[in-house]
């Protein structure tokens, strides 16, 4: 017995794992698998355990742990080691930033215990002619000078800073 045609015309919907509609063979067995693409295969998550901290904490700089260490034994109380350590600072990057810095700290160490301020300050002015701390170093070289040296250093003094901080002691020093 014949089947009745199906009233609606609205077309199936299609699976989301065939292709379009091509000709088929009946003769060709697999004519249906190529129409239909096969499930891909899924990797398998990759799991990574979390970082430890010394994976993502970058290796401290040389320079930056010297400070450190040099810094807690100042607040320890320890002057002669911090000063040492900021010296070694100065001796490993002479000219650079961390040494101008710990010149700083060396000047008001040194001030601390009594040392000898004027080779520091001449030290640094060596390497920093024109850096942060000059001006305060030259007038303190000039502070110091022997007194037949004192008006030469200040005239010194006023032609690398004119507008030095020390000025009016200079043109005192040096008419």
């Amino acid at each position: 017995m014949p089947v009745p045609e199906d009233s609606n015309n609205t077309p199936a919907p299609k699976d989301s794992f065939t292709t379009p509609e091509g000709p088929e063979d009946p003769e060709d067995p697999g004519a249906a698998s190529k129409r239909e693409p096969r499930p891909r295969p899924h990797k398998p998550e990759r799991v990574t355990p979390p970082p430890t901290p010394s994976d993502t904490a970058p290796a401290e700089d040389p320079l930056s742990a010297l400070d450190r260490e040099a810094q807690a034994r100042w607040q320890s109380g320890d002057l002669r080691g911090a000063a040492d350590k900021f010296a070694e600072i100065v001796q490993r990057a002479p000219g650079s930033r961390a040494a101008e810095t710990a010149y700083g700290d060396l000047f008001a160490l040194e001030n601390q215990l009594g040392g000898d301020l004027v080779s520091l300050w001449r030290a640094y002015l060596r390497q920093f002619p024109r850096g942060r701390y000059a001006d305060d170093a030259r007038a303190g070289v000039c502070r110091r000078a022997p007194a037949d040296a004192r008006s030469s250093c200040w005239r010194d003094y006023l032609a690398a800073h004119p507008d030095g901080a020390h000025r009016p002691e200079a043109e005192q020093a040096a008419p």
